[in-house]
């Protein structure tokens, strides 16, 4: 609870006897329900608190300077306006803490309200300025503003006994009491009230993830699709349009055979049938990629909010929450010089288009540390795999490039061939040929063509 009316009493009647005449240097209000004043008497400066909260409301010294907010409160700058350079007149004490200041001929009331959680700018017997968050009681700026007169029950009222802790030796202790009272719980009420926020965040973030997640777990789906795609191209004999069904073998992820019954749409020819199922193959697959890669992303961030709430600290709004850096697959813009697709281990793989195209990705393009790909002894595309400084290429991405190197060459129709590659430091234009290029510490390997690790690497073109 905020100072009692009897310890509020013991405030006044120090601010009274040693800080009247006192005039203000500096205002901040960081907080909605905090003012911070730098008073100023002849060889010392105080710097207190008044403050509004309704659990912690007081006025006593503060603990250390505030850092300037970056998004200040409504009443600072009327707080300015008005106080810098007015001397203290007094101190009064009911419903809250008033505190009268007078600047040149003008005087102005600065009222904490405790009951009600806020902080109030008022001329002395004329209207309310400003108000640092709407008052729940009705008042408006411009309506009158006064003292209010001294409440009966609270000339009957016993008093409370005081919770102020006096320190001797100590210059206005019971300012000093006041801090000490209020200023560790006031702390703790602000980092709980700061971390709220990040709460609520990681809610909304773990049920996206159950979301996200339920998209990536599709992959029997697309596995299911691609094989009654494939069960549909071996037996395109055997089907006529106008059929609603077919008992087709379809081989398993596993290896073994079984016989299903696919449904068929009778207004659609057998092609068309396997085309809609390969292209719902292509497209669930691709969402997948994305989900997993968002996924990533999801995940990072969450941990970093774990990471904020167990530690009690929340990101300061001069540095605010680390965003996480977008973790899905790279996609060329529009008139990029490459095809873009994602090997099974989540690396990218990049294929030129054509000639020039693969003299800007190659040259342009490619890095040093970059594994570049090519059909050997056959005119084709270029494949770059881009690969951060110091990593290498996984075994899976290597033979999804090297299947893309071939299906992108002139011999394509050749079930085995050769690929070489290199790092692109390796490279060398050969002059007046655009795209040939010469090789230095060239390796390669032989080729088997796997035409499901095809069809799963053309399904997933950017």
């Amino acid at each position: 609870m905020p100072l009692s009316g009897s310890e509020a009493l013991l405030v006044v009647q120090e601010v009274n006897a040693f800080l009247q005449g006192a005039f203000v240097q500096k205002i901040s209000a960081p907080t909605p329900r905090e003012a911070f004043l730098e008073l100023r008497m002849p060889g010392k400066s105080f710097c207190l608190v008044l403050s509004a909260d309704t659990q912690t409301g007081r006025l006593s010294m503060a603990q250390g300077r505030p850092e300037a907010p970056l998004h200040p409160q409504s009443i600072q700058q009327a707080m300015r306006k008005y106080l810098l350079g007015a001397k203290l007149v007094e101190a009064r004490a009911q419903a809250g803490l008033w505190l009268l200041w007078q600047r040149k001929q003008q005087r102005f009331w600065l009222w904490a309200n405790w009951k009600q959680g806020y902080l109030a700018l008022g001329e002395e017997e004329g209207r309310w300025l400003s108000f640092s968050s709407t008052p729940p009681d009705g008042l408006k700026g411009g309506m009158p503003c006064a003292f209010p007169p001294l409440e009966a029950e609270a000339r009957v009222k016993q008093p409370k006994p005081s919770r102020l802790m006096l320190l001797p030796g100590v210059e206005l202790p019971v300012l000093h009491a006041a801090a000490v009272l209020l200023e560790e719980k006031a702390q703790t009420q602000k980092a709980c009230a700061e971390l709220n926020p990040l709460k609520t965040r990681l809610k909304r973030l773990q049920k996206t993830m159950e979301k996200v997640r339920a998209e990536v777990q599709r992959l029997p789906r697309i596995e299911l699709l691609q094989a009654e795609a494939e069960a549909l191209a071996q037996n395109m004999s055997k089907l006529k349009r106008g059929m609603q069904s077919v008992s087709l073998e379809v081989f398993r992820t596993d290896g073994n055979v079984e016989t299903r019954t696919l449904q068929l749409n009778p207004a659609k020819t057998p092609r068309e049938e396997m085309e809609a199922r390969f292209h719902q193959a292509k497209r669930l697959r691709r969402g997948m990629e994305i989900a997993r890669a968002r996924l990533a992303q999801l995940e990072v961030e969450a941990e970093v909010l774990r990471k904020h709430i167990e530690s009690g600290e929340a990101p300061s709004e001069a540095a605010p929450l680390l965003q996480p850096p977008p973790l899905s697959p790279e996609k060329p813009a529009k008139n990029q010089p490459y095809r873009a697709y994602v090997s099974a281990a989540g690396q990218n793989i990049w294929v030129g288009r054509g000639a020039k195209h693969n003299e800007v990705l190659s040259f342009k393009l490619a890095k040093p540390w970059h594994l570049w790909l090519h059909a050997r002894g056959q005119s084709g595309a270029h494949v770059l795999v881009p690969l951060n400084r110091n990593e290498e290429a996984k075994p899976e991405t290597l033979v999804d490039a090297a299947h893309l190197a071939w299906y992108f060459s002139d011999g394509r129709e050749e079930p085995v061939g050769e690929v070489s590659y290199v790092q692109a430091r390796h490279l060398k234009k050969q002059k007046g040929k655009p795209g040939a290029v010469l090789l230095t510490q060239e390796k390669t390997f032989s080729l088997r063509v796997e035409k499901a690790r095809l069809q799963r690497l053309l399904g997933q073109p950017a």
